[in-house]
């Protein structure tokens, strides 16, 4: 967010199962979960999210007035997966995955 932004930032939880260790200001990408149980999809919902908090439920998140109605319809409504950013890594680059061969490709990129 830039600094024009700043007054305008809201703090949304976002219940994430089996979250990974990040501390505030981590930057983390969202990914959502779907499909069916024969077809299952993994599809990128937000990247480069700033991490306020943590704890064992899931992540507390800074994203803009606009953008919390989506976080809390996401929180609410789809089964949400982190992915947590090195520090200092570039911007996540995830694609969606609908198929056990696009899961090995996508796995054997690098």
């Amino acid at each position: 967010m830039d600094a024009s932004s700043a007054a305008d930032r809201r703090l949304v939880f976002v219940p994430v199962k089996d979250v990974p260790a990040a501390g505030p200001g981590a930057k983390v990408d969202l990914l959502v979960i779907g499909g069916t149980p024969d077809h299952p999809t993994v599809v990128p919902f937000a990247l480069g999210v700033e991490v306020r908090a943590m704890s064992a439920g899931g992540l507390t998140v800074l994203v803009t007035s606009r953008q919390a109605s989506a976080f809390v319809y996401a929180a609410s409504a789809m089964r949400l997966v982190a992915v947590i950013a090195e520090p200092g890594a570039a911007e996540g680059a995830e694609g969606p995955v609908s198929s056990s061969g696009e899961a090995m490709a996508a796995a054997a990129q690098r």
